[in-house]
């Protein structure tokens, strides 16, 4: 749908004082001790001195005052949004919601060197860097509360912008809010009404502490045709002194082998085959068609005033040239 709008609409105020001084400049100002407007596009419409005198605007008058109203609604910066169109964009990758954990467990460092927020970061990105343009990612972010951070997009860049931004304990200390965020995660998916997709739960399984049951949750997955990946990560004990203050609490693979026995896809961030294995499936070709709304142009009309305004203004002269030569 088309729509007209200004971009600094305050500078129509303008008009007041541009459209009263025609009838304004019909009277005389005698009773003013010789006052005068000096301005040229004034002065032209105050031009008599006996008071009651009616004035009549010459066509060159009324010109000059359509160029003055012109050029108000040009700096009032008027605009023309074109209506938004669709368009059928052609996806060789299924859609995916990264559930990512940010608990304070996040903070813990591994043998790496890395804290487990930072071993995820890394991974999504290399992930997200592989996803072809047109596959939407979303991002949901969990710890005692889930957070949707980032609708499903194809928008990889700024995604991974977030990703990067994401601090533990964003979301709360603990990650009691699980199940939760793959609720978010698959409504998510559903809305977008695909044809495939997975949800990608990115977490360390220190605490689990879970509210509510999971098997709903994947009785849903499997009527929507979504399956469910899980990335765990940290160490199962811990293999160095922890120095970010913290006491070390090893990952739990409890949850991830749960939702293996229920053809979920799982890995742990130390088999370096199951990550492969994991990156492969979420990668894998999966051809499918999204229609999809494009944002309308929008078309900036002051130019063409200005150009108008100017036309206006000019054009006495320009007849009065013609007509001497």
């Amino acid at each position: 749908m088309s729509a007209f709008a200004f971009l600094s609409p305050w500078w129509l105020l303008l008009l007041l004082l541009v459209l009263l001084l025609p009838f304004v400049a019909r009277v005389g100002w005698q009773g003013v001790a010789r006052l005068r407007f000096r301005h040229a596009f004034v002065h032209r419409f105050l031009q008599g001195e006996g008071v009651g005198q009616t004035l009549k605007p010459s066509t060159t008058d009324w010109l000059v005052w359509l160029a003055g109203v012109l050029m108000v609604f040009a700096l009032a910066q008027p605009v023309w949004h074109l209506s938004q169109g669709t368009e059928v964009a052609e996806q060789q990758q299924s859609d995916g919601i990264v559930v990512l954990e940010a608990s304070v467990s996040m903070l813990l460092t591994e043998a790496d060197g890395q804290s487990r927020l930072a071993q995820s970061q890394r991974w999504l990105t290399q992930l997200l860097a592989q996803r072809d343009v047109n596959a939407r990612t979303g991002l949901v972010v969990f710890g005692d509360d889930a957070y949707q951070v980032l609708s499903a997009t194809t928008d990889a860049p700024l995604l991974t912008t977030l990703i990067g931004r994401i601090n533990p304990a964003l979301a709360g200390r603990g990650d009691s809010a699980l199940l939760e965020g793959l609720t978010l995660g698959l409504a998510e998916l559903v809305n977008l009404q695909s044809s495939s997709g997975w949800v990608l739960l990115v977490h360390d399984g220190a605490q689990s502490t879970l509210r509510g049951e999971l098997q709903p949750l994947l009785d849903w997955a499997n009527q929507h045709s979504i399956r469910l990946a899980v990335l765990s990560v940290g160490g199962l004990q811990a293999s160095h002194d922890n120095t970010g203050g913290l006491l070390y609490t090893p990952r739990s693979d409890d949850l991830m082998q749960q939702l293996e026995r229920q053809d979920a896809i799982t890995a742990s961030v130390d088999d370096a085959s199951a990550i492969s294995a994991l990156q492969t499936a979420l990668l894998q070709a999966q051809h499918q068609t999204t229609t999809r709304f494009v944002a309308g142009q929008e078309l900036a009309l002051m130019p063409y005033l200005l150009l108008l305004a100017l036309f206006a203004w000019a054009l006495p002269w320009l007849i009065s040239a013609r007509a001497q030569a």
